[in-house]
């Protein structure tokens, strides 16, 4: 590039020309920052730019200023024109042209990155977690998930606000971590599901109620109760039941009609322990005679009934 100064004499005097063919150049890979909340004629920075003469200077955003976010002065200095949010666009390039009234630049580009502030509120999806009935004291039941746009967020502050009025769970207040806090009450068949309502913060905002589901899985539980009725009488469901018959009885005489108390399941498979001498067995749901009996020998016996 050349420039020289040319001096004129007329009758009148002498002055200077300035050749101004060599144009304006944009300093190329200026990156800028500015933060979010950034206020409408805040100043994002000044353009570096080579061989600008002073005069009428104008600036172009030829691409790239979208919501026309920005402008660009006379002096070179970009501003914020319109208001920013980084979740809807984290990063601007703008492609760029100047003149100076006599040569304009060729196009350059400059980056305007977004720097993130804390303005979303934390925001809980619907969920759901499991947890076996059979779960004890302590036992995880999941962490619970929260969603937030803003860059890094830090969560805190978890509540269950409704929902866990038996106190079956405990919710930790800084990892969001849902555990069994009371194991006495976890109950497929009492309860097979609990909602809880939950809200969280990110150290300035507090969430929306989110809602967690927890499903509970249910183990099938040993019988509740065994009852025994004898043939000959009323059902009787004590812990010993006695049943009369005569020695005579013939083998395979059913002696008493069995059934089970159990929510889990509505079959079940009995046996017999202390039955040594095999007198009994078991057929079906019934306990029948399997041998020859004989009062003088044995006047009575006491054997275990045991349903799974």
């Amino acid at each position: 590039d050349v420039r020289c100064i040319v001096a004129i004499t007329d009758a009148i005097g002498t002055g200077t020309i300035l050749n101004d063919d060599v144009p304006p150049s944009i300093v190329a890979d200026q990156v800028f920052t500015i933060s979010e909340d950034a206020a409408v004629n805040q100043l994002v920075g000044a353009i570096q730019v080579d061989n600008l003469t002073a005069g009428s200077v104008a600036w172009t955003i030829v691409f790239g200023n979208t919501g026309n976010a920005f402008s660009i002065n006379s002096d070179n200095q970009i501003n914020v024109a319109a208001a920013l949010d980084r979740e809807t666009l984290a990063s601007y390039t703008l492609t760029l042209s100047v003149t100076d009234g006599v040569n304009s630049s060729d196009q350059e580009t400059i980056v305007i990155n977004i720097l993130d502030v804390n303005d979303n509120a934390p925001t809980i999806p619907e969920q759901t977690l499991s947890v076996s009935d059979d779960a004890v004291n302590g036992t995880v039941v999941g962490t619970i998930t929260v969603n937030d746009l803003d860059e890094s967020p830090v969560f805190g502050d978890f509540i269950i606000t409704e929902g866990n009025q038996d106190g079956v769970f405990a919710l930790n207040n800084s990892t969001g971590e849902l555990t069994i806090d009371d194991d006495a009450t976890l109950d497929f068949e009492s309860t097979a599901s609990y909602t809880l309502t939950v809200t969280v913060r990110d150290g300035v905002n507090q969430s929306s109620a989110g809602t967690v589901t927890i499903e509970v899985i249910d183990t099938n539980d040993p019988p509740s109760e065994i009852i025994v009725m004898d043939v000959n009488d009323e059902d009787d469901d004590d812990d010993q039941v006695t049943i009369d018959f005569i020695e005579t009885t013939a083998i395979g005489t059913a002696i008493a009609e069995l059934t089970t108390e159990d929510v889990d399941s509505d079959e079940f498979t009995y046996s017999l322990e202390n039955n040594e001498d095999g007198l009994y067995t078991i057929s079906g749901s019934q306990i029948v005679v399997n041998a020859l009996l004989d009062y003088s020998a044995t006047p009575t016996d006491t054997i275990t009934v045991v349903s799974t």
